[in-house]
């Protein structure tokens, strides 16, 4: 898996840079965090581990919004179990929550489709390019010199994570697939701003902060000389505001748009019998236009 995970990163590459980044080692470790890094090894030089957790996650939310897609054409499709599967998809990662992480397991076993199924072909390509966003972000470190050990303050090294994302994001820009990839670098990265607003403790102090991640993603994206990913990425803004945010509510009240009630994730510590959760305010997502970026974090700054 790493090295066919290597391999589509690389194809994004030029012929230069694939030849000095093509012997990277890249290791996929046993561990449920959601981490990618770049590393120097005495005898290997740099190299890249990429833990198990990311390959799960990604497939995970990626499955949970082809759900919501789907079941607006397919009754069948169960909107509650897309809903179920984004909530402990981003309670596990959120507080290491391995009740969570069970149950996003099974309600992703009992809805991935079967493999000849245009949808299923669909997430399984967008938890890809997820993941090959992740392993460019590193590949990027190496190519920019910025695997050489040194001790860094806090302020230069969240600028070399936005550079590695940058990296990333233009190599990404110019491949025939581009406007998919960014379907799902948005996807990933609000998903990811969504876990650093209910746990803050997600957000490590020598990075960005991911909505910050996500506001360089967006002018990338808004500079892109082609219009083709622009539906795309309505149609993330459509989900996350229509479908998404209403499941997040404060002081547990039901949202009045919806009148459902609002998913619950429960904060360290919290007895999950009792019903206390920690109650989560998703800011509502503004119409954009389409070449002037959206407005997602605006009210949570």
């Amino acid at each position: 898996m790493a090295m066919q995970l290597l391999g589509m990163a690389l194809a994004r590459c030029s012929r230069r840079e694939r030849k000095r980044l093509g012997n990277i080692p890249c290791i996929v470790q046993h561990v449920q965090q959601l981490n990618a890094a770049t590393s120097i090894d005495s005898i290997l030089g740099p190299m890249i581990t990429f833990d198990e957790a990311c390959l799960q996650w990604t497939r995970f939310i990626s499955r949970a919004c082809f759900m919501f897609w789907e079941g607006k054409c397919d009754a069948s499709v169960s909107r509650s179990s897309a809903q179920m599967l984004l909530r402990d998809a981003v309670q596990w990662i959120a507080f290491d929550d391995n009740v969570a992480y069970e149950s996003a397991r099974n309600t992703y076993a009992r809805w991935k489709g079967r493999p000849e199924d245009v949808e299923v072909a669909h997430y399984y390509l967008l938890s890809f390019s997820m993941q090959v966003f992740v392993l460019l972000h590193e590949l990027g470190h190496v190519y920019l010199g910025h695997a050489d050990g040194r001790s860094l303050d806090l302020e230069l090294s969240r600028s070399r994570e936005l550079e590695a994302d940058e990296f990333a994001l233009q190599r990404i820009s110019g491949s025939e697939v581009y406007e998919f990839d960014f379907m799902a670098i948005d996807i990933f990265l609000r998903t990811c701003a969504l876990i650093e607003t209910v746990n803050p403790s997600f957000h490590a102090p020598s990075h960005p902060t991911w909505k910050d991640r996500w506001r360089q993603f967006q002018k990338t994206a808004s500079d892109h000389p082609k219009a083709d990913h622009v539906a795309a990425l309505d149609e993330v803004e459509d989900l996350f505001s229509k479908d998404i945010a209403p499941l997040f509510a404060t002081n547990g009240k039901v949202t009045k748009k919806t009148g459902e009630k609002p998913l619950h994730l429960r904060g360290p510590g919290v007895d999950h019998s009792d019903g206390l959760a920690m109650n989560v305010i998703i800011p509502k997502v503004s119409t954009r236009s389409p070449r002037k970026g959206a407005a997602f974090f605006k009210d949570n700054q």
